[in-house]
């Protein structure tokens, strides 16, 4: 988290991605370092014990966003 916080300070492309538990924690750790409206992706939780057929559909759903996010799209 504080290294995605960091490339954000330093202008770089970041997409955070973040799962459903933890994103109040991630937004919290991210206006404290003066990041208040994070370029976040938010996933389901858990993602760790997911098949593999599974981990390719999270990706196939959330891939756009993270790109949209990375290339500055709308």
């Amino acid at each position: 988290m504080q290294d995605t916080i960091q490339l954000i300070k330093k202008e770089m492309p970041v997409a955070m991605v973040v799962t459903d538990r933890f994103v109040n924690e991630a937004l919290e750790v991210a206006k404290n370092s003066g990041i208040p409206d994070p370029p976040i992706v938010i996933i389901e939780h858990p993602f760790a014990t997911l098949n593999s057929e599974k981990l390719d559909n999270l990706v196939e759903k959330y891939f756009g966003a993270i790109v949209k996010i990375l290339t500055g799209a709308q």
